[in-house]
């Protein structure tokens, strides 16, 4: 068997091997876009209305005058409604859930601890926080969707 000849045998064995393994690649590619579709539905389904309706809605509803902080409960109880509407993801995503409550939570107190008697300065504070508080937990749950490693930043499960 000459030089060429072998060549030619190993260059078709490279190609063969090439192929099988772009196969292979692009097998498990499209199983991990379908599984990346599919959860981008059920997160789109279950967050849609909270994030563009019920959220902005309640954040609205709060009140702020004569020094008195008023009218949170709507956003506590949209919060607890999501916490509600995440339990899914309770047993298919035990770090994401409990970071997303975590936050739900977190939220949830500044609004219980800070309802009442407030100076504008304070309320200045607060409404930065407030803001800052609800764009986190729209970027945890947007990276889920988007199918983005979220980093976690709460208590240990």
């Amino acid at each position: 068997m000459g030089y060429s000849m072998r060549l030619e045998v190993w260059l078709s064995i490279l190609a063969l091997l090439i192929s099988i393994g772009t196969a292979v690649f692009e097998y498990f590619w499209n199983i991990r876009i379908n599984k990346t579709n599919l959860e981008s539905e059920l997160l789109k389904d279950v967050y849609k209305d909270f994030l563009m309706t019920k959220i902005p809605e309640a954040r609205n509803f709060i009140h702020y005058g004569n020094d008195i902080l008023s009218d949170t409960d709507k956003l506590v109880d949209i919060l607890n409604e999501i916490r509600h509407a995440s339990l899914f993801y309770k047993y298919k995503d035990k770090k994401y859930y409990n970071y997303l409550c975590f936050k739900l939570q977190a939220l949830e107190d500044k609004l219980v601890m800070k309802t009442g008697s407030m100076s504008n300065d304070d309320f200045v504070i607060f409404n930065a926080d407030l803001n800052k508080s609800i764009e986190e937990i729209y970027d945890i749950i947007i990276k889920k969707y988007k199918g983005e490693k979220i980093i976690y930043k709460g208590p240990k499960e």
